[in-house]
């Protein structure tokens, strides 16, 4: 597992490697091999809202939309 770490693996795609490895060791009858792997712990996400965009912010967007076209400005109006 280790190795997966140090080339760049998560750990949800650690688990579900680790989770094809438990399913071959039972498939072989050999569950001791599992004995001495550890895994990573997956972060938790957190159910953080996204900052919104000040007054200004939101007025500066919107002048550039419109400045681009009024396809984009349309999109951004329904966005904010």
């Amino acid at each position: 597992m280790q190795h997966l770490q140090s080339i760049g693996n998560t750990a949800s795609t650690i688990k579900i490697k680790y989770a094809a490895i438990t399913a071959y060791a039972k498939h072989i009858d050999k569950l001791s091999i599992l004995n001495n792997i550890r895994r990573p712990q997956a972060r938790g996400n957190k159910n953080i809202a996204p900052k919104s965009l000040t007054k200004n912010a939101a007025n500066r967007l919107l002048r550039e939309a419109e400045r681009k076209g009024t396809r984009t400005a349309a999109i951004i109006y329904t966005l904010l």
